[in-house]
């Protein structure tokens, strides 16, 4: 057993949103990566794929997610479930800031089709 001090948390820092990683390989050697997301008002992150499973469960606020074109809103406490292999795209919905719970085996891949990053998430690794 291990306990993941929020205080020791390992932050990320995008220009879309923070991550603040609670449960990885590095973190106590989990094969769970588990974090939380704060994005602003407006913020979106950019189309991406993940070669596995992503679950999102929203704390506050609302998630705007499209998912192979299909656009869905989820609210404080509603959870996400998004396939590997999907393109998606996360966002802010409303104007309060988003949280959120995340969680995927650790180690997926991500990729973009502008090919700006591949290769693993710093906060599930």
């Amino acid at each position: 057993m291990a306990v993941n001090r929020r205080a020791d948390a390992q932050i990320s820092e995008t220009p879309n949103g923070v991550m603040c990683t609670l449960a990885s390989p590095a973190r106590h050697g989990s094969a769970i990566a588990v974090w939380d997301v704060t994005l602003q008002p407006g913020a979106s992150g950019p189309d991406h794929w993940i070669d596995v499973d992503q679950v999102y469960v929203v704390l506050s606020g609302s998630l705007r997610v499209a998912i192979d074109g299909i656009d869905e809103t989820a609210s404080s406490g509603d959870s996400v479930v998004i396939p590997d292999g999907a393109l998606r795209r996360i966002a802010t919905a409303g104007n309060d800031p988003l949280t959120a719970l995340v969680s995927m085996p650790a180690g997926g891949q991500v990729s973009t089709p502008s090919g700006s990053h591949s290769g693993k998430l710093p906060w599930a690794s």
